[in-house]
């Protein structure tokens, strides 16, 4: 039984859950991101002591590498990679936009769709990419400012669309017979994926790793 430490503070919905083998115990959730850093130490704390797990019990710790709010990755990362260097326990790196597009397979059920995740990169820009239903990469993550024309050059592809960016894109877009989840929770996701990860021993280096920002911070 693997149980793992999970910490998302990537975009506006933070989450810290305890999960064994994929299975979620239980979760903490902060929707104000100018607190994510003072949301993950204590949640991580109360998640720890109301299911009486020790971090020797932890088989790993997992937490969202990006794109995304360069703060909130940031402190996802760094609160992470202390306990796995303190606790000596494995990191697992998750990318983002993976993880948005695995909460929507998970909604929608549709082995044909396309998954396009799209995390909010202010004014009408966005850091998104698009996976099939076995979470195989179609297009490449970028950041892509959105138009009334962006994704029609699919037209006989039904399109998924996810995660908070896609919010501004559903106002504006031409596409017909898409759905959207604008506010989608990845919880279940990270979840999921982790363990697979853990399963696989696909762990990065707790000195090495650093988020994925796929775009240089402007000071916006």
């Amino acid at each position: 039984m693997a149980k793992i430490l999970n910490i998302d503070s990537s975009t506006k919905l933070a989450s810290v859950s305890l999960a064994e083998d994929g299975n979620i115990l239980l979760s903490k959730f902060n929707g104000n991101q100018k607190d994510h850093s003072a949301f993950l130490h204590p949640a991580i704390k109360d998640v720890m002591a109301e299911l009486g797990v020790r971090f020797d019990q932890l088989a790993a710790i997992s937490v969202t590498g990006g794109p995304g709010s360069y703060t909130g990755l940031r402190v996802g990362l760094s609160t992470a990679k202390g306990l796995c260097y303190a606790k000596n326990l494995p990191l697992i790196l998750v990318g983002t936009l993976p993880c948005i597009a695995h909460a929507a397979a998970l909604l929608e059920k549709d082995e044909e769709a396309w998954y396009t995740a799209m995390v909010d990169a202010r004014r009408m820009e966005v850091f998104t990419a698009t996976y099939n239903y076995q979470l195989e990469e179609i297009l490449a993550p970028s950041a892509q400012i959105l138009g009334a024309d962006s994704f029609t050059n699919f037209p006989n592809k039904k399109i998924i669309f996810a995660g908070d960016g896609s919010a501004k894109f559903q106002k504006t877009t031409t596409i017909h017979g898409s759905k959207f989840y604008p506010e989608i929770d990845v919880t279940q996701s990270l979840a999921q994926l982790s363990f697979q990860y853990c399963t696989q021993k696909k762990f990065s280096s707790i000195a090495y790793s650093e988020p994925f920002y796929l775009k240089e911070f402007q000071g916006r």
